[in-house]
């Protein structure tokens, strides 16, 4: 996703249609754990339940992108994404 400025659709579009077809994949950034993180949960949703996906995050270093989560969901079409979401970040809270 592009360094410094806010994702857009179209780019979380093509990051699930790159990532789909790959095998193995190592999901990085540069600025921080938010979008890396959002990204690879994206990814993984596209394989497996959002529930198992979910286990990718670390409580302790991840805060994963809520906007990105959402786009992401939306281009899924899977409400159980952002739900699953919702439900880690309550109970991170704790």
């Amino acid at each position: 996703v592009r360094g410094g400025l806010a994702p857009t659709i179209d780019d979380i579009q093509k990051l699930l249609e790159w990532a789909k077809d790959k095998p193995l994949i190592l999901v990085h950034c540069t600025q921080g754990v938010s979008r890396s993180s959002a990204c690879a949960y994206l990814i993984a949703c596209g394989r497996v339940r959002p529930e198992e996906a979910s286990r990718c995050w670390n409580t302790y270093i991840h805060f994963p992108n809520k906007y990105i989560v959402g786009l992401g969901a939306q281009i899924l079409g899977n409400n159980e994404i952002i739900e699953v979401y919702n439900d880690w970040i309550e109970k991170t809270k704790n």
